[in-house]
């Protein structure tokens, strides 16, 4: 299916669902809504990285998915700002509950931006005439080219297995893990945890933005550094260590200004690592087949843990969360881990190539994929770091 054609119906559909929330009126009926709901947007997530690395070059992707997943640190800022107007003005307008009124109104944007993206979107380099001039259209394609995508192949099975089987996407798989545990423990109970520092739930709902914003700044500027340098592992470890000070500041005391600090630095840590594993995967895979798997493999896994996220902070852990914080501290040092080890093992693998075929005056990547099909497996391949 093209990228237009899939992006914009699983926005649409996940808007629909969104909204269909406001409608129920039991127990039942909301989780049915939630499912499909985080079924529709497993379909979106994954693949917008993965569009995305048939535009841009290897040293430009990670700032670019982070225009993408930028906007979500943005959105928790603004929910916040929303929630806050809604639940104070609108509740009971028309008869409708101040929670309904929120749904409908953070839904209706994603289904109106799910068409418009219908209409919109380029599909790939090679079939945007509508959106550029014959020259744009060459510069496009020889640029994607020189990253790497000239793979002619829909499905090629062996590129399945190997993406299946290749060590760095399963220590991608550990990285995005435990962010997605802390990720969803903090998107679920940020506002929670900042009223119980003892504001009330409005103002919980307006405290909530500072860390976003922040985050939000964060997550564009260590992007753009990553690609500047093409340096990924080491970013996420950077930004890791926020995070992991920030657990250790919610855990070791009730000051409410210390607490406030280290839910910003969490949001700080956390967020920014989304664009930089999946751009890190991304450059570390060639092949259509085996970068689109390796993409959905680590988004699927990770979400799996999400579950854990959203459970592991219980009313009665308050107003400490001993355990929430622990479990998140402990994942987040996990992803800290992981990305070390793979940036030593790749370090060692470009090096092992540099040794036996030398340096690469330019890595070729269309010659890297056209020629013996060997992929990122290619002596002139070099894997980012």
């Amino acid at each position: 299916m093209k990228p237009s054609r899939w992006i914009s119906a699983t926005m649409v559909l996940w808007g629909i669902c969104s909204i269909c929330q406001a409608a129920t009126n039991n127990a039942e009926g909301l989780i049915a809504c939630r499912f499909w709901l985080g079924a529709f947007e497993t379909g979106v997530g994954p693949a917008t990285p993965f569009f995305l690395s048939f535009w841009y070059q290897r040293e430009e992707l990670a700032s670019r998915v982070a225009l993408y997943f930028g906007s979500s640190t943005l959105a928790g800022a603004f929910s916040g700002a929303i929630a806050y107007g809604v639940l104070g003005n609108l509740e009971g307008a028309h008869g409708i509950a101040g929670w309904r009124w929120l749904f409908i109104i953070e839904a209706a944007p994603t289904i109106f931006l799910g068409l418009l993206s219908f209409i919109m979107l380029p599909d790939l380099p090679e079939t945007a005439g509508r959106w550029l001039t014959k020259d744009e259209k060459a510069v496009a394609i020889m640029r994607t080219e020189s990253s790497g995508n000239t793979d002619d192949k829909p499905f090629d099975k062996h590129q399945f297995i190997s993406a299946l089987i290749d060590y760095k996407n399963w220590l991608a798989v550990i990285i995005y893990v435990g962010l997605n545990v802390a990720l969803a423990s903090y998107a679920v109970f940020a506002p929670t945890i900042i009223r119980d520092l003892g504001f009330s739930a409005l103002n919980a709902q307006l405290l909530s933005i500072p860390p976003y914003a922040a985050s939000c700044v964060l997550v564009f500027l260590v992007s753009w550094n990553s690609d500047r340098t093409m340096q990924r592992g080491y970013h996420i470890m950077a930004v890791s260590c926020l995070a992991i000070i920030g657990y250790i500041f919610l855990l070791a005391t009730l000051n409410v200004g210390v607490r406030y600090a280290g839910a910003v630095l969490v949001a700080c840590g956390v967020y920014p690592i989304i664009p930089l594993t999946l751009s890190w995967v991304s450059n570390n895979n060639l092949g259509h087949t085996k970068r689109g798997v390796a993409i959905g493999m680590t988004s699927m896994i990770a979400q799996c843990f999400s579950m854990l996220g959203t459970q592991i902070y219980k009313a009665e852990d308050s107003p400490r969360y001993i355990k929430g914080h622990a479990v998140c501290l402990v994942f987040m040092c996990l992803a800290f881990i992981a990305a070390a080890l793979l940036r030593f093992l790749l370090k060692r693998e470009n090096d092992r190539r540099d040794r036996e075929y030398g340096k690469p005056d330019s890595t070729d990547l269309h010659e890297v994929q056209t020629g013996e099909r060997l992929y990122d497996k290619h002596p002139k391949f070099r894997y980012a770091l």
